[in-house]
């Protein structure tokens, strides 16, 4: 159940004790509160983010820390915006300082492309599917844009590029490459 549609039904079932299982929502308010009938298959973007925030950290640092500047392009969910408002806060942390957090609500990317341009970031983070992150990344590709990365969000990663995709996303970092935690 996506994040957005997982509420609703969250607060109803609380109220009357009955069992709840959220298989994939991800917000941040349904798996952090403490309710004995909610049963959780995911942590939320929070722990996501965090895991995904330190590894940048530590591979922006043994690359001789050349990544201070991102744009994050988010979908236009519960899941999206919470994730991209956790990594505008987590990333001046780190000192990556966040250009831009730009929601798209179609898969139409090249407006977002031109504008990704103009600010010059050093990376692009994708806070969406990892669908959405190819249609980025190819959008990018054919409008010629190369930021120094393309850092995907560690829930959304794909560990293994279909042959499809593998031209538009050879400059990402795959969950596969990341420190474990």
């Amino acid at each position: 159940m996506p994040a957005s549609s997982g509420l609703p039904p969250h607060k109803l079932r609380r109220k009357h004790g009955i069992p709840y299982v959220v298989d994939v929502g991800t917000d941040d308010r349904i798996v952090t509160a403490a309710l004995a009938n909610t049963f959780r298959f995911s942590p939320g973007h929070g722990v996501f983010v965090k895991t995904a925030v330190d590894a940048l950290k530590d591979l922006n640092a043994a690359a001789g820390n050349p990544a201070k500047t991102a744009i994050i392009v988010h979908e236009d969910s519960a899941f999206g915006a919470g994730t991209a408002g956790l990594l505008a806060k987590a990333l001046p942390d780190i000192g990556i300082e966040v250009l831009d957090a730009i929601k798209h609500p179609t898969l139409d990317f090249n407006n977002i492309v031109l504008t990704i341009e103009a600010k010059k970031p050093d990376i692009v983070i994708p806070a969406n599917d990892y669908n959405e992150s190819v249609i980025l990344a190819r959008t990018m590709l054919q409008q010629k844009l190369r930021p120094k990365a393309i850092y995907p969000d560690s829930r959304r990663s794909s560990p293994t590029r279909p042959a499809t995709s593998w031209t538009a996303t050879a400059g990402t970092i795959p969950r596969s490459r990341r420190r474990s935690s």
